[in-house]
């Protein structure tokens, strides 16, 4: 697969810290403008997920299986919390992960 960088005006607005595959050749960036957004292969951008109310410093993508039915992202944020979210962007837990964090 090739990947085509492209400049776009639906870019994020500040650094993109981290990002994720998904298993339909997506991209998935989580960046420091606190949105969460889509983009295909090609560069094209895919839309917007969900915007947060913290900084991610990491994303990991579960598609769905036998045991779950819907897509999941693990986050990780700066306030010591994981969270998980769907691929709609609903968050369904959040776990305080790092009692030691700046919050």
């Amino acid at each position: 697969m090739r990947l085509n960088v492209t400049v776009n005006a639906a870019a994020h607005a500040e650094l993109a810290p981290s990002v994720t595959w998904t298993p339909d050749h997506e991209l998935i960036s989580v960046g420091d403008d606190k949105v969460i957004r889509r983009w295909q292969s090609d560069g094209s951008n895919a839309g917007e997920v969900t915007t947060v109310d913290g900084y991610v410093t990491c994303v990991s993508y579960f598609p769905s299986t036998a045991h779950h039915a819907v897509d999941i992202f693990a986050l990780s944020f700066s306030d010591g919390f994981l969270r998980l979210m769907t691929r709609a962007g609903r968050e369904e837990k959040r776990i305080k992960v790092n009692p030691q964090s700046l919050s």
